[in-house]
């Protein structure tokens, strides 16, 4: 028990002090969540605005910030999976047809000529 009234003295004489946010798509900083999350509102309107979260430890209360890091929506992976499957079904027909599709050929890169250098 002395070990844990240590612990609980030393982490309620922790100062707090105030915690600067910065804005995760334009740098911006801010001095509080609510900032944060008006300037989202205003500057940022089709993205996912961060969270502010609390956790309690010992019984004092931590700020701490949740941002939605993956941006994919349902429509992005929609498109990704249609692309996917198209190129997938490209490489079946020319594999089947002895590689004489004229449109993979178009659509793949091919190394460049060698230069000859004098």
């Amino acid at each position: 028990k002395d070990a844990c009234a240590q612990a609980s003295a030393r982490i309620a004489a922790m100062p707090v002090k105030q915690r600067v946010v910065t804005c995760p798509l334009c740098g911006e900083q801010f001095l509080g969540f609510g900032d944060l999350t008006a300037h989202y509102l205003a500057e940022h309107p089709d993205s996912v605005a961060p969270a502010e979260v609390r956790m309690t430890v010992n019984g004092r209360a931590w700020p701490g910030l949740l941002d939605p890091g993956l941006r994919d929506t349902v429509g992005d992976l929609f498109q990704n999976f249609i692309g996917s499957l198209l190129s997938a079904l490209l490489l079946l027909l020319d594999g089947r047809g002895g590689g004489r599709l004229r449109i993979l050929r178009a659509l793949t890169p091919a190394p460049l000529p060698k230069q000859c250098s004098a």
